[in-house]
């Protein structure tokens, strides 16, 4: 749901063969050129290994390259990709017969026709303009250019942002989300501008310092320097404005459903604050969302198919009739912009299109001892289920307290494909936390009760194993439905994204690939290339396959070819089944250990 940036420029200048000299940035003499030429040098592998002189194509190869730069280059590569000349073949291989020799990825560019540019040159160029227009160097002056970069890609009309109220605040929230992911990107080269005397200058709070030219002509001689960033800012920036326009326009879409359906009947009033990035970002900068109103209702937005959340809530739904205390339940609401709800989306590998929203879970602390003594026995319940479930992510990070209550607010990454390790002990015990401020409890004291929870729930399941293995019963809404499949943790790949944006990787687009090419060690070429494809755009990487399919996708619906054993459903029949076997002591050693190993704990509450 583009804005339609490149109107947005023709409409204030234009960009065409008949355009004044300053198009992109008018009131700066000479920017335009300087700003191509950075555009060029910006281009990354997949726009280098396109670039021909037919005319059709935005970038055409540098007849002054040396090519002896270029061999310098491959050899660089390939040295980070590859852990032996094997596996530097297959990679070189793949390629080729891709379209996308190694040497024609790394090789110099320049823009084709000046008049056409790619795609995330145009958003680059609203944020130079949005920048201030005499030298800005004081306090805070590089975090009000992002915010006013945001200002200027948000479409909005009087107190509203495509239909939908907004406060103030609630607005602020929205640029600071696009500020934030900006310093991110920036933050390492901004610090090394720091005035050297200045050490607070270099640490994280950086800009409230000052020091850095925050003008549109101090950020073009800055990306002169380092084209990279260029394309950083400008991708940054497109996924930006395409993410929020389309979280605005669903929201308004949806409005009177969630009126009804999430709050009850009763209208919230304007959004008032917005939480963004409450998640990992992928499928081009897009992430959860949560969202609060005037009257202070909320509701969690998730640009994703959430059918895996409403087939764990239908199944906790049904074993809350057996146990001794009731599991969490919350309202789900899958949509889509098919208009089918999301009940289609197993037809659709490119899940664009789908998404949904949550009831907003409050976190609040236990209120004593025998609160907290409930929660890890609800907890112990969740364990022995998401193990059943063959829960792989590590799920204690989505794991939230509300009083007594465990709850898992992430649920995307049970019965994933293809794991060839034998079903996993329990493991994974997590702090019940509360509100900043608020004592914690370490689990070791309440190992009893998350012991009685996990066998309470071991008893429910072989109680029920008749209705668990009915292909109509509760554990149906798992039958061919997306689910997230984890290569490496995301911890990892925010590791390599902070690499790649430090001032070295920055020099061009061919030299930040060579950085990035240290993530390509390990797995099949297509799996890792498509990792790689991500880590261009700032994203983390995310693949995804149906618990019926043994085949792994992207997020834009790129099949990963790959081995395969089994799919996450039939292994969850084959656990059903074996439930009359299951080594209920062992898994029990194995959670007491667990507890025992968080040790030494704080105090209680009294």
């Amino acid at each position: 749901m583009s804005f339609g940036l490149q109107s947005w420029l023709g409409a204030a200048g234009g960009t065409g063969p008949d355009a004044p000299e300053n198009a992109l940035l008018p009131g700066l003499p000479g920017a335009d050129g300087r700003l191509r030429a950075v555009i060029a040098a910006a281009a990354d592998f997949e726009e280098r290994a396109a670039a021909r002189d037919d005319g059709r194509a935005l970038f055409a190869p540098d007849p002054a390259e040396d090519r002896r730069g270029r061999a310098a280059a491959v050899e660089g590569w390939l040295r980070r990709a590859a852990d032996d000349p094997g596996a530097a073949g297959v990679l070189l291989d793949h390629l080729a017969r891709t379209g996308r020799p190694l040497g024609a990825g790394l090789r110099r560019v320049r823009l084709a026709d000046p008049a056409r540019l790619p795609a995330w040159a145009y958003p680059l160029a609203v944020f130079l303009r949005a920048q201030a227009a005499a030298p800005a160097t004081g306090p805070g002056a590089i975090t009000a250019g992002f915010r006013a970069a945001a200002d200027a890609l948000l479409p909005a009309g009087p107190g509203t942002v495509l239909g939908v109220e907004v406060t103030g605040r609630g607005r602020a929230d929205v640029l600071g989300t696009l500020a934030g992911r900006l310093t991110e990107a920036a933050d390492l080269t901004l610090r090394q501008e720091a005035p050297p005397a200045n050490d607070r200058a270099r640490e994280p709070g950086w800009d409230a310092a000052g020091g850095p030219d925050a003008s549109t002509a101090g950020w073009l001689a800055r990306l002169e320097r380092l084209p990279a960033l260029a394309r950083l800012i400008g991708t940054l920036c497109g996924q930006w404005q395409e993410a929020y326009t389309e979280l605005f326009a669903r929201l308004a879409a949806d409005r009177a459903g969630l009126v009804e359906q999430l709050w009850h009947g009763t209208d919230p009033g304007p959004l008032d604050a917005v939480h963004g990035d409450a998640g990992t970002r992928y499928a081009r900068g897009r992430a959860v969302a949560l969202l609060r109103f005037a009257d202070g209702r909320g509701a969690v937005y998730k640009p994703k198919d959430l059918r895996h959340a409403t087939a764990f809530l239908g199944l906790v739904e049904r074993l809350n009739r057996e146990l001794s205390l009731d599991l969490p339940l919350r309202t789900v609401l899958p949509r889509s912009d098919r208009g089918d709800d999301g009940l289609a989306a197993s037809l659709h590998a490119d899940g664009a299109g789908d998404y949904g929203w949550e009831e907003l879970v409050p976190s609040r602390p236990c209120a004593d001892r025998a609160g907290l003594a409930r929660f890890h026995r609800r907890l112990g319940m969740t364990i022995r289920l998401v193990q059943l479930l063959e829960g792989r992510a590590p799920w204690a990070d989505n794991l939230l307290a509300d009083g007594e209550h465990p709850v898992l607010i992430g649920l995307e990454c049970l019965l994933p494909p293809s794991v060839p390790a034998p079903v996993p002990r329990a493991s994974g015990v997590p702090r019940a936390s509360g509100a900043s401020g608020v004592p914690v409890a370490d689990p070791w004291p309440y190992t009893g009760e998350l012991v009685e929870g996990y066998r309470e729930m071991q008893a429910v399941l072989h109680r029920v194993r008749g209705e668990l293995a009915d292909p109509a019963g509760p554990l149906s809404g798992f039958r061919g439905i997306w689910v997230r499949s984890v290569r490496r943790s995301d911890r990892d790949g925010r590791t390599l994204l902070r690499d790649s944006t430090g001032p070295l990787a920055l020099a061009d687009g061919a030299t930040r690939e060579t950085v990035l090419a240290g993530a390509l060690r390990g797995g099949p070429p297509e799996a890792v290339l498509a990792e790689l494809d991500s880590h261009r755009t700032l994203d983390l990487p995310f693949f995804r396959s149906l618990t019926t399919s043994a085949a792994v996708f992207t997020a834009d619906g790129r099949e990963v070819p790959g081995p395969v054993r089994s799919t996450g459903w039939q292994r969850l029949r084959q656990r059903v089944a074996a439930l009359d076997g299951f080594d209920l002591e062992a898994h029990v050693a194995a959670l007491t250990g667990c507890a025992d190993a968080a040790r030494p704990g704080r105090g209680l509450p009294g």
